[in-house]
């Protein structure tokens, strides 16, 4: 069912959107601990933002996070 105006299809690029952003973001925190490397913990936080900004527009459009 399509949310504030969203289509269903808008609807769910948004929630597949933010489950491959934390996707993403768990891949590279992963990295992080075990290599340790400095790129690996900034692209981590680059990704929670991308999740967050995404989290943003679900709120703004009213439309449930899954997670």
């Amino acid at each position: 069912m399509a949310s504030a105006g969203l289509s269903d299809a808008e609807v769910n690029s948004l929630k597949l959107m933010r489950e491959e952003e934390k996707l993403a973001r768990d891949v590279y925190q992963v990295l992080y601990e075990e290599f340790g490397d400095r790129q690996f913990g900034n692209i981590t936080k680059s990704e929670q933002r991308h999740t967050d900004s995404i989290l943003g527009l679900m709120n703004l459009f009213d439309v449930e996070d899954v997670a």
